[in-house]
């Protein structure tokens, strides 16, 4: 089975950590890099080349939803899914017109996010 490279962009380390650590345990899912700004993210996908990024909407330096639309323009076939702790309805429709393919809240059940990641995998095979 082929793992699912993934680049986790949280601005919050303890965020950051826990992702990495649950995700990990997924054996179909490999973290290849971790970034904590925007700009981080975009670097990271240039040199890590991960199939999906879970990318935060709030973060310094550069938000996600500027990030994903930079992202998505050079790298198209590189999907994200946009975490949040909000709710309003601008921040979805922002990361959605630039490109993402989707958006969980981070209350999320760990297992409900890799069943997220591997159904957005999955969609564009």
């Amino acid at each position: 089975m082929e793992k699912i490279k993934v680049l986790l962009a949280d601005d919050q380390e303890l965020i950051l950590e826990s992702l990495h650590i649950v995700l990990s345990m997924e054996p179909d899912l490999e973290i290849v890099g971790l970034a904590r700004n925007g700009e981080e993210a975009i670097k990271g996908c240039e040199q890590l080349m991960p199939d999906m990024v879970l990318m935060d909407v709030n973060m310094p330096v550069m938000d996600g939803v500027a990030a994903t639309a930079l992202i998505k323009e050079q790298m198209p076939a590189t999907k994200i899914i946009m975490l949040t702790s909000y709710k309003e309805v601008e921040y979805v429709l922002a990361a959605l017109s630039h490109g993402a393919e989707g958006y969980l809240l981070k209350a999320i059940h760990p297992k409900d996010l890799a069943a997220g990641i591997r159904v957005v995998q999955a969609e564009g095979l």
